[in-house]
């Protein structure tokens, strides 16, 4: 999927949106509302960013795959953070908007428009950042799979192991301790 592509018609819409008359009009009593959607989207980027990584024996995964899913995990965080800092200028934003509220009515229109239109391209580029973060985390989800499988893997075949050294050690007990022929 194209983020970028979606990022730029979402600030588009959004910024048109919001710019327009209506949307303006409509702005003036929507900062409360921004606000908190700028907060849930913060709070869901923090909640990501304390993601812990599987709880496996680690000398038992495989080295490469391992590698493969903490490069991903420090490239998803550092878009974390990226994000988080769109939010944050979103959550400043509405803010400032919220304490201007009725006090600093802006005569001029196209002004007003500009206001309202940055407003809607921080919320448009944030719902894109959102949704990409959301599709990196399934390529997380989809490494943490193999590395857990791959430890799963390691761990059943040093079980078979154990199992098949326990049943020859039972086979040289059984033949008054003559070698057993192994392959």
């Amino acid at each position: 999927m194209n983020f970028a592509a979606l990022s730029v018609i979402l600030i588009a819409i959004f910024a048109t949106a919001f710019a327009t008359d209506s949307g303006t009009e409509a702005l003036a009593g929507t900062p409360v509302a921004l606000f908190s959607v700028f907060s849930i989207f913060a709070a869901a980027v923090l909640v990501r960013l304390n993601r812990g990584l599987p709880a496996v024996e680690w000398k038992l995964v495989d080295k490469d795959n391992l590698s493969d899913l903490l490069d991903a995990v420090e490239a998803i965080s550092k878009d974390y953070i990226r994000v988080l800092s769109i939010v944050l200028a979103g959550i400043v934003f509405t803010v400032v908007l919220f304490i201007l509220g009725d006090d600093a009515k802006i005569e001029n229109l196209k002004v007003s428009n500009v206001i309202s239109g940055i407003c809607g391209g921080v919320f448009g580029l944030s719902i894109s950042r959102m949704a990409h973060l959301v599709w990196l985390d399934l390529d997380i989800v989809r490494l943490q799979r193999k590395v857990v499988e791959s430890s799963a893997e390691q761990r059943q075949a040093g079980v078979e192991h154990q199992e098949a050294k326990a049943k020859v050690e039972r086979m040289k007990e059984a033949m008054g301790g003559a070698e057993v022929p192994q392959k």
